[in-house]
This record gives C-alpha cells, structure tokens and sequence, in this order.
C-alpha cells in the first residue's frame, strides 16, 4: 500500500509526465505543419536522392524557339526595381521536358515560347507578398510558392517570323479582373492566343491558374519542397 505522501509524488509525476507528452505532441504538429524551405545543402540532398529532381536551365533546351524574357532581371516589373541580378530561368527537369514539347507544338504554328519567369527562390516570394499580400496574385510565403518548387512558368508567346511578342489579353503582371484565365477579351487576336497557350500548355501536362493568363503549374508540384538556392549556387552545380 502507498502512504499518501508516496501517493502524492505518484500523481505529481503522472502530472509531469502528461505535461511532456502533451507538449511534445504539441511541438511535433507545428513542426509537422511548417513550411520547410532548403537551402543549398538540402537541395543538394534532394538532387542526389533522385538527379531527375535537379533544376534544368530552360535556356540551354535544344529548341530554337524558346526566348527568355526574365522581367524580374529589371525594372520592367510590378516592383519598379531589378528583383534578380542577372536573367535566368530554371525548372525541374520534368518541367523543362514538357516545356521543349511546347515549344516544338508552338513552332509548327510560327510560334515561339516566352519566358517571363520560372523558378523562383523563396527569398523573392516574401519580398513580393510584402509588396501585394493578395495570395489571388502572389504566394503567401507560409504556403511558398509552385514557381519557389520549380514547377511553376510564367509564359507568353512570340511571332517567330519577326520575333514580335503577340498580344494576349492584357500586360504581364497585371494585376486586375481582365488579367483572369476565362476574362473576356477585348481583341479576337488575344483571345485566339491565350487559347492557343492553354491549349499546348495543358496538353503537355500543365494547369492553367485562374487568376493570371500566363501563369502555368506542372502536375505534381505538391511532390516538390520550396528552395532559396540562388541562381549562381545553381549554376555551380
């Protein structure tokens, strides 16, 4: 039998040890529930697990008809000011494969594919949210972004006879209603090229987002953690 003073340190450790479990249930959840970003290291990690994981540069694809236009590489974006120091686009290998049968689907028709943006380090998706905080035109970076997980492209399409882009419904990032995938058209000739760029883009396994006519997710992107490499770690690789 328990004396009440062995009873009384029986239950205040029973307490203690309910207190433990509790808090570290608690503990793990938030971690479970947090967003982790890799870094260079753990990017690397991933990429020896699985190579076909790598980021592939779009530019060096052997297609003539993929031309990068990389508007956070200057001040011709919706931030007024260079977000990135040099122009580059890169996309997990699967991506950049589906993005070469676009461009040789678009070539058959006299057109060629437009890259305004694609993988996206994470450190730029925070600094845009500070800017717009509207998760209909920017990823809240709790979420990270498909473009952070390099299965997101921002596309456009240009005249391969006189190397004109071809007008869509309205300006890259623009950030209203008539920018919206189903908006109306004021013009047949950007109706009939946005439909083109959904048409091509989903047959080769992309889906379209509702709210940004060039905006394109790959399937599968929820299979891909969100990383802040930067390009030039990227390009010692």
């Amino acid at each position: 039998m328990y004396s009440n003073a062995n009873l009384t340190q029986v239950k205040s450790l029973t307490f203690l040890v309910f207190i433990f479990i509790f808090r570290f249930i608690h503990v793990t959840a938030e971690s479970t529930d947090s967003l982790i970003v890799l870094d260079k290291a753990g990017y690397v990690k991933t990429i020896v697990a699985n190579a076909t994981h790598r980021l592939f540069s779009i530019d060096s694809l052997p297609v003539s008809n993929i031309k990068l236009e990389i508007r956070y590489s200057t001040a011709n974006n919706f931030t007024g000011e260079p977000v990135y120091n040099r122009p580059a686009a890169y996309a997990r290998f699967e991506v950049a494969q589906a993005l070469r049968l676009v461009a040789d689907s678009l070539k058959s028709l006299g057109m060629g594919l437009l890259i305004y943006d694609a993988y996206r380090p994470y450190s730029a998706t925070v600094r845009f949210w500070e800017l717009i905080g509207d998760e209909r035109y920017v990823a809240n970076p709790q979420k990270g972004s498909r473009h952070n997980r390099g299965c997101a492209v921002d596309v456009g399409l240009y005249d391969l006879i006189d190397g004109e882009n071809l007008p869509m419904p309205t300006a890259y990032d623009d950030f209203t209603e008539q920018a919206h995938a189903e908006a109306e058209c004021t013009t047949a000739p950007a109706c009939r090229n946005r439909r083109v760029l959904q048409l091509v883009m989903t047959w080769a396994g992309f889906r379209i987002f509702e709210t940004e006519w060039w905006h394109f997710d790959y399937k599968g992107w929820e299979e891909f953690p969100v990383l802040d490499v930067s390009f030039e770690d990227l390009d010692a690789l």
